[in-house]
């Protein structure tokens, strides 16, 4: 299961933010299919690079399998669980590679 809570996420372009999903919540449940639609620009790539973790979200939480932790690509490309303060030591340590 994947359970969405309020999540945004925001772009920052210098001084111009721009609100690609404002307070998405939703619950997908084991076995479940799911089609996204909507017009041109309205967060379908964006929720589904979030979903994927490709992306994180700029607030809110996503829950995956009943782990209470934002889901995170590992260095190896496999989805792991982190905290927000293991992510955050991770991503400075990769800024500091040459």
């Amino acid at each position: 299961m994947i359970v969405l809570e309020d999540v945004t996420k925001i772009y920052r372009m210098g001084d111009v933010e721009v609100g690609a999903l404002q307070g998405v919540s939703l619950e997908i449940g084991e076995g479940e299919f799911v089609a996204l639609i909507g017009p041109s620009d309205s967060g379908k790539s964006t929720l589904m690079n979030v979903l994927g973790c490709l992306d994180s979200p700029t607030d809110g939480r996503i829950v995956g399998d009943s782990q209470s932790e934002n889901l995170v690509r590992g260095r190896d490309g496999q989805r792991e669980v982190r905290s927000d303060s293991m992510r955050e030591h991770a991503e400075s340590e990769e800024s500091l590679r040459p």
